[in-house]
């Protein structure tokens, strides 16, 4: 069973309480990282709590895709539905995609009201670029208050530090 969640609109994406920033300088294109952070089989490598990804139609923009995300090696699993309304790749300078959570098979007192997830890349310099992924949350009240404590320093190291740090070495041992 899945349970819809609410619309966070795209100018609240850094205004909700929980709000997971990583960005990292990397040695490579624009295009070049967007083909990889748009490639659903590269997720494994730099972010394998996503045991499973599916895009319900061809990427891009309107598209919906479910993830199975697992942040605890024996802990439950949660399917998320996210859709794509921001998709701007045409640029050689600046691509990025952004998805919000329409529906999760947690129901929302356990998990977030609404969520959002922003990924963006920009060049720098010659063949440099800066990748940022944001990841907002707007909890509710159990998760924020309740098991905040728990949750919140996870999701942290996930999103600002293990995936980043995932990324970066897949891409040094050319693996990405």
């Amino acid at each position: 069973m899945m349970f819809k969640y609410q619309f966070l609109p795209e100018s609240d994406l850094e205004k909700v309480p929980w709000v997971f920033k990583g960005e990292l300088q990397l040695d490579m294109s624009v295009e070049d990282c967007w083909d990889i952070i748009t490639n659903d089989f590269a997720y494994e490598v730099w972010h394998p709590e996503i045991t499973n990804m599916k895009n319900n139609g061809p990427t891009g923009l309107g598209n919906s895709r479910t993830v199975v995300l697992r942040l605890l090696p024996a802990g439950p699993s949660s399917r998320i539905t996210g859709k794509f309304d921001v998709w701007e790749d045409g640029d050689n300078d600046m691509k990025r995609m952004q998805c919000w959570c329409t529906a999760s098979s947690r129901p929302q007192f356990l998990a977030y009201k609404r969520a959002r997830e922003e990924y963006k890349v920009e060049a720098i310099s010659g063949n440099k670029c800066i990748f940022t992924r944001t990841v907002a949350m707007d909890p509710a009240f159990l998760t924020r208050y309740g098991l905040g404590w728990a949750i919140y320093p996870m999701l942290r190291k996930t999103f600002t530090v293990k995936c980043p740090t995932r990324l970066v070495d897949a891409i040094k041992n050319k693996i990405l």
